[in-house]
């Protein structure tokens, strides 16, 4: 499957970052050069409310329970970078249990608990080297 960052912008990533405060091409450009992305099996998503709005690299329903859910958003100044999974990892930093429902979190955070590591490192984990 050919991948490249034209999903992002289809899903409006690009104008997120511009309004959170990321780089685009800094953070996810690196995700034009991968023929068969890392990524290829997530959904792209920007969410947003009065309060916030989060970019998402969320797994597809089938992967869900193997591959983590990545989140960018900005709060009280600050750009934030989350990594959540629904399994235990060696390290993490707190839990979230996903709400019923809202107009914020993807489908797949409802009713559900997860893992969750707090990055400083804004590079999507997958493209890491």
């Amino acid at each position: 499957m050919k991948y490249n960052n034209g999903i992002l912008y289809v899903a409006g990533v690009d104008k997120a970052c511009e309004r959170v405060g990321l780089d685009f091409n800094v953070v996810f450009g690196d995700i034009a050069i991968h023929s068969d992305s890392p990524y290829r099996n997530h959904d792209w998503q920007v969410r947003e409310n009065k309060d916030f709005i989060v970019i998402n690299a969320v797994p597809d329903a089938e992967n869900v329970d193997c591959l983590f859910w990545e989140e960018w958003y900005l709060h009280e100044g600050e750009i934030h970078h989350h990594l959540l999974s629904l399994w235990k990892p060696e390290v993490w930093d707190e839990q979230f249990i996903g709400p019923e429902d809202d107009d914020l979190h993807p489908d797949i955070a409802f009713s559900r608990t997860w893992y969750v590591r707090d990055l400083k490192d804004m590079t999507p984990v997958l493209l890491r080297r």
